[in-house]
């Protein structure tokens, strides 16, 4: 099977039942085998939905910033408003903020990559990356 996008992969669900069935052996007394299969079975469970989950469709249109003449503090409080809408906390913010700067401010925000924004400032109005 091929892999789905947003980094689900069934082959790893398969290969974790594979591994649970291994561990139960022919009369199934290996516990500790099948806790442990079990047990990664389930990390593997969460780790796929996790993946499900940050793909996911959006609820709010995700506003484009290009710099210019156009109001940042405008687009950021847009984007804290599409953010809230689709469920991002700041850390999924700052993995999908590269995606909406173009031009200018595209070009801005690879200025920072040696310095990189590593928080996103949620105070009230306050709207400040931190570097």
């Amino acid at each position: 099977m091929a892999a789905l996008g947003g980094g689900f992969n069934p082959n790893i669900l398969l290969n974790a039942l594979n591994n649970l069935t291994n561990a139960l052996g022919a009369g199934g007394n290996n516990w500790a085998n099948v806790n442990n299969a079990v047990n990664a079975l389930n990390a593997t469970l969460t780790a796929n939905n996790n993946a499900m989950h940050n793909r996911g469709t959006q609820a709010a249109q995700v506003p484009t910033f290009y710099g210019g003449n156009q109001d940042p503090i405008a687009w950021l409080n847009e984007f804290n408003l599409a953010c809230a809408a689709n469920g991002w906390n700041n850390v999924r913010k700052l993995q999908v903020v590269p995606a909406y700067l173009k031009g200018a401010a595209a070009v801005w925000y690879q200025t920072v990559v040696g310095n990189p924004i590593n928080a996103w400032d949620g105070a009230a109005n306050n709207n400040t990356f931190e570097h």
